[in-house]
């Protein structure tokens, strides 16, 4: 769905020969970041907004928070965890039941994934990105900002240092 619905979009006004995919093909990261930092949240699909644009997270006491880095693992843990609470063992959240078979039948699964066609880091993507373009780097960072600030994440982790 989400190829259909921005691949053109992105392709057509923020892709530049030289990010690496033909046209009609997968969008380059590097593309997708020039769509979000050159297109206001309010029309952009709230899967590629910041945390911080959804919630308040300094007024929510968090039992548990999960890295991409580690999301396989950490998707585990967290329905291990919420299994452990009351109202789903007493079978009253049907839904949370469920999704919690699913996941431990699909555990090992789970586990095995490698990363999407890599096995770089999102800092090493980055950093290649800062050599190419630092200030969409910079951009990046300004529009997600209070993410960086809230999950203590830092700028410098993510550019080439000199």
């Amino acid at each position: 769905i989400f190829k259909k619905n921005y691949q053109d979009l992105i392709m057509s006004q923020f892709y530049k020969a030289e990010d690496g995919s033909a046209i009609n093909m997968h969008v380059p990261f590097i593309s997708f970041l020039r769509y979000v930092v050159g297109t206001k949240f309010s029309k952009i699909n709230y899967h590629f907004k910041p945390m911080a644009f959804f919630c308040s997270p300094c007024e929510i006491d968090f039992d548990y928070v999960s890295e991409v880095e580690t999301m396989r693992y950490d998707l585990i843990e967290s329905f291990t965890r919420a299994s452990s609470r009351s109202s789903i063992r007493t079978g009253r959240d049907v839904r949370a039941v469920k999704v919690l078979e699913k996941i431990k039948d699909n555990r090992d699964n789970l586990i095995s994934l490698k990363p999407y066609k890599s096995s770089r880091s999102a800092k090493d993507v980055f950093r290649d990105i800062s050599r190419r373009e630092p200030e969409l780097i910079d951009q990046v960072y300004r529009k997600f900002w209070w993410d960086f600030e809230i999950f203590g994440y830092t700028i410098d982790d993510y550019v080439v240092k000199n």
